[in-house]
């Protein structure tokens, strides 16, 4: 053979190897893996998916090159800048898709936010962020907001709380305000029912509430209700009211000695004694 029949023969096998180890490869099932950073931040589509766009290959003499609409697994959202790792089933780069974060991730609270139902941080019913927030909170659960030391709520002028040591729940309608608080630091609870006639505290038998929320009416059962101005009382016997003028008549009792007077009456009703019983003196008014 001559050399040049010896070089086609020789670029023969090589082409042929070739073109079998490309046509092996093609239908081999592998992946392919890269690294890229998300560029601007993820759009979510109608189908509710988060859509990246990702740069991979970037380097100070090359632009690289961007892959748009990348989706996560979990349909995680991925902020601008994350450092990506990216998976490629069968070295198919159009179906290639997010597999994690290389950099502290979304679910991490110290780097990104948490955010359970809904379309947004507004109108989901649980928002955790990992940095404070413009209103000065970290998220929300439901309408409270998580301040750096309490849960806060505010409805315009009615505002609740939950901190270590206190706690407040307040209620503004119609006029009147109703507002009880907790003060673990001075050891007190407080009740104000302004401008309410129905407020105060009440410890009755009827407790609990009714399958929409509401509570029972408390004054439907026997109850004692400590109000502003009075302390009423509802049992078996009767309902009554121990109002100003029994509070300053136990004051005088207390300040002047009363203390030490017993009345009694006779047993037909027409004798009224009164006896001192520290200096043991008496005496009678006959009601015949």
């Amino acid at each position: 053979m001559t050399k040049n029949e010896v070089n086609i023969v020789k670029n023969s096998v090589l082409d042929s190897t070739e073109a079998y180890v490309e046509a092996r490869l093609s239908v081999l099932d592998f992946v392919r893996t890269q690294i890229g950073v998300v560029q601007g931040e993820p759009v979510k589509g109608t189908d509710r998916k988060y859509r990246h766009v990702v740069k991979c290959n970037a380097t100070s003499n090359t632009s690289g090159i961007t892959y748009n609409n990348v989706l996560s697994v979990g349909n995680i959202p991925f902020p601008k800048n994350s450092v990506v790792f990216l998976i490629a089933p069968n070295a198919q780069f159009s179906n290639q898709f997010i597999l994690g974060k290389l950099d502290d991730t979304p679910c991490n609270i110290s780097a990104g936010s948490i955010r359970l139902g809904g379309n947004n941080e507004n109108d989901a019913p649980i928002y955790l962020s990992g940095t404070q927030l413009s209103d000065g909170s970290y998220g929300h659960i439901a309408s409270f907001k998580i301040m750096p030391t309490r849960l806060y709520f505010a409805d315009g002028a009615a505002i609740s709380y939950v901190q270590p040591t206190q706690f407040r729940i307040s209620q503004f309608v119609s006029g009147y305000r109703v507002s009880m608080m907790m003060d673990g630091s001075n050891a007190r609870i407080a009740i104000n029912t302004e401008a309410d006639p129905d407020g105060g505290l009440i410890v009755s038998k009827a407790q609990g509430w009714y399958d929409n929320g509401e509570f029972y009416n408390p004054l439907l059962n026997d109850y004692t209700w400590v109000k502003p101005d009075a302390i009423e009382s509802k049992t078996n016997i009767g309902t009554y009211t121990v109002g100003a003028s029994a509070f300053k008549f136990l004051a005088q009792s207390q300040n002047y000695g009363l203390e030490r007077l017993r009345i009694s009456l006779n047993s037909d009703g027409t004798t009224i004694t009164f006896r001192d019983i520290t200096n043991n003196t008496s005496a009678s008014l006959n009601m015949s």
